[in-house]
């Protein structure tokens, strides 16, 4: 007798149980996730009905974003005298192309900079970009904006007006006068000779510091 062959071409591959039960399992985690996602929101609504999540920084308005960087930034000393050392070059040469770039590798601007909270981020509202391949900042000649560039450089001049820019001022000079005398005395680090002395003594220092302007 003639025996029939079974076409297998279209016919669904034949799924291993362990294959259907992993599919089960990503759809059940994924709708999991989103119920919780909604629950977590429905819960926020109704316990918190006023509670509004704030806005991320850069969804801000260019101003707000400059304003909000210099207040930020101000209570370190170096990050806003450099910021304001490369803005004021921008303005009065934008079209030196060495003003308008920075190295994120230089160790000074490591040191002083690049962490310091509000700092790149006051660079990037003046349209400056991250040149990721090169590890750099760079203001491109067709995005240097006077107004930005006037904005910013008067937040950060406001800033040093600031107490919190003029009291981080006088603990830098303090230590670099700590560190001339542990350097007469030939040896020992200024840290040592700071915690060396008497509460007392510290304060008479400041208070001659605090006439440094």
């Amino acid at each position: 007798p003639t025996q029939k062959t079974t076409n297998t071409k279209n016919q669904p591959p034949i799924r291993s149980a362990a294959a259907i039960n992993a599919g089960k399992a990503a759809a059940s985690r994924h709708n999991i996730s989103n119920h919780s996602k909604k629950t977590a929101k429905s819960t926020l609504d109704h316990t918190h009905p006023h509670v509004k999540i704030p806005d991320k920084l850069q969804n801000k308005s260019k101003e707000e974003q400059i304003l909000r960087c210099a207040d930020r930034v101000k209570p370190h000393v170096m990050a806003v005298d450099t910021l304001l050392r490369v803005l004021t070059s921008v303005k009065s040469s934008p079209g030196v192309d060495k003003f308008r770039t920075i190295d994120r590798t230089n160790p000074n601007y490591v040191t002083y900079v690049r962490d310091k909270p509000g700092a790149e981020d006051l660079l990037l509202a003046m349209n400056y970009r991250r040149i990721a391949s090169k590890n750099e900042l760079r203001l491109e000649r067709h995005l240097v904006d006077d107004a930005l560039l006037y904005l910013g450089i008067s937040a950060l001049e406001q800033a040093r007006t600031s107490t919190e820019y003029r009291e981080a001022k006088k603990w830098r000079a303090f230590h670099a006068e700590m560190r001339r005398v542990a350097k007469q005395l030939g040896g020992g680090s200024a840290e040592n000779l700071v915690n060396g002395m008497t509460e007392e003594e510290t304060q008479i220092r400041l208070a001659f510091l605090s006439h440094c302007p």
